[in-house]
């Protein structure tokens, strides 16, 4: 099973100074949380060990292995189009990183037993965990140690993502309120239309929040408000918000796609454990005394053969 063709939407997300992705919390405690989780595992690791990454994005894993053990090798591939030492700002540890963009996890040039470690955060199981792990583990040096978080279906990021996908719906449904702002601004439709139909919108029992429908509205007022000094503009900057909306939506049907169930994993663990791979995985909370938020999975290993 190969990684999705469609990764655009990666692409954009990634083209912004942002380090993480598939984060929850309203506060920082999720990324402190797989922060520390990644820093525990690096100091674990020798001086000058080699280590993949893969869909590192741009490169939050990488980064907190650095941040405690810089003398680490580090190779970071995603098939996304990544960039990170030009859009990520303030990780002078991603100067240090290798990056490989446009580089599907089932087509790795590396030689087999290269590395001594190697990682994913929220990105192996995009290209099918059992698939993708058969796939790479030949990379690890024998002795060499495997740590995945993987999203769980159950997990506050899979479920709060639901919502977020029916509201990205609703405002990119055909001939709906995004469609219908370009066909106003290109003369195919009158001004009138358009206001009525985010009157009709805005009255219905639908999905609403401030960050999606409020920053989008936010958004058609600009577009409108400059129209007639900047028609151009004013449409190419139309066409470039729909394309965020839909790259969104695009992301977050991938994302819920890739949860993991019990038996997901438990087949997982049965295609490693066949190749010489001792691994286990376990729930992973924010805080494991209270196990009132789920992270997601951790997934860990040893190739022993």
């Amino acid at each position: 099973m190969n990684q999705p063709q469609n990764t655009n939407a990666w692409s954009l997300y990634w083209s912004e100074d942002r380090l993480y992705s598939c984060v929850a919390q309203s506060s920082d405690e999720d990324q402190k949380t797989l922060n520390k989780l990644w820093q525990d595992f690096s100091q674990e690791l020798e001086p000058n060990s080699r280590v993949l990454d893969l869909a590192t994005g741009n490169g939050a894993v990488a980064d907190a292995l650095l941040s405690v053990n810089n003398s680490l090798q580090v190779d970071a591939v995603d098939k996304a189009s990544i960039d990170p030492k030009k859009f990520v700002k303030d990780h002078g540890n991603l100067a240090n990183v290798n990056f490989h963009a446009e580089t599907d996890i089932f087509d790795l040039s590396f030689k087999p037993s290269t590395f001594d470690a190697i990682t994913s955060q929220f990105g192996i199981e995009y290209a099918g965990l059992s698939e993708a792990s058969v796939q790479v583990m030949p990379y690890l040096k024998v002795a060499g140690r495997f740590q995945f978080v993987v999203h769980h279906a159950q997990s506050g990021i899979i479920l709060s993502s639901a919502n977020k996908i029916i509201e990205f719906e609703q405002l990119t449904q055909q001939s709906g309120i995004l469609e219908t702002l370009i066909d106003v601004l290109g003369g195919k439709a009158e001004f009138a239309q358009l206001e009525a139909m985010g009157q009709n919108y805005l009255k219905q029992d639908l999905i609403r929040s401030e960050q999606i429908s409020g920053q989008v509205f936010a958004g058609i007022e600009r577009v409108i408000n400059g129209f007639a000094s900047k028609p151009k503009e004013s449409l190419e900057l139309a066409v470039a918000m729909d394309l965020r909306v839909r790259s969104e939506l695009t992301r977050l049907v991938q994302l819920t796609a890739a949860g993991q169930n019990s038996d997901t994993m438990t087949a997982w663990l049965e295609k490693v454990s066949a190749m010489g791979v001792e691994a286990a995985f376990s729930p992973l909370y924010l805080d494991p005394i209270k196990q009132d938020y789920l992270l997601g999975w951790l997934a860990t290993g040893v190739r022993r053969k």
